[in-house]
């Protein structure tokens, strides 16, 4: 009986775990900039993300701290285009294409606390990983510093790659490019690849 009880609660809490992970806490909208053809991180040209539409998620999570964009099998994308002139990481390692669009998975952990105890005009580093499919395989974009801005007007969250006026430490577009094992992940080398986004 004992042991059928705390099975019981086990699977309740990890299906609660679960469910929370799924669901977030705080609906968002993503806005990327449309894809130019220039190097970088852009939408699918369809629009901002909205959670809930399409099977879009974006949310910020339950705890506060991470922010989540998911669009696996919602028929949304986003653009990513290395440079042409360094092809040695993600053509001669990774064998991906220049430019292409990916189903995404982003996951942005606030370094400084809660997103919404950010006041504005403050700025906050993330660390975010950016997984996408291509051939049945996994890859991720591991961006260690990343800073978000806590927009005084509108209230938005800019993220951004690019250093802005109040950095707290140097962000830079700086990428680990790498395929994602169960077994570890083999990386490929680094990519300069900027990301840019507003949250909502």
């Amino acid at each position: 009986m004992r042991r059928s009880l705390s099975i019981a609660l086990l699977t309740l809490c990890v299906f609660s775990m679960l469910f929370a992970k799924g669901t977030g806490g705080t609906p968002m909208t993503a806005t990327f900039q449309p894809s130019t053809g220039a190097i970088g991180v852009y939408s699918d040209n369809q629009g901002p993300y909205l959670n809930g539409v399409g099977g879009v998620k974006s949310y910020i999570g339950s705890g506060g701290k991470d922010y989540d964009l998911v669009t696996y099998s919602t028929g949304r994308n986003l653009t990513i285009t290395f440079d042409p002139n360094s092809p040695q990481v993600w053509n001669g390692n990774a064998k991906l294409l220049q430019s292409s669009i990916y189903q995404v998975d982003f996951y942005g952990v606030n370094f400084y606390g809660p997103f919404s105890t950010m006041a504005p005009g403050t700025t906050a580093q993330v660390h975010g990983v950016l997984q996408f499919h291509y051939l049945k395989n996994t890859y991720q974009l591991d961006y260690q510093t990343l800073e978000v801005v806590r927009d005084a007007t509108s209230g938005a969250y800019h993220f951004s790659s690019i250093p802005g006026p109040w950095s707290p430490v140097p962000s830079n577009s700086n990428a680990m490019l790498s395929l994602v094992r169960k077994g570890g992940n083999v990386n490929y080398g680094t990519v300069v690849l900027p990301i840019q986004f507003d949250i909502q």
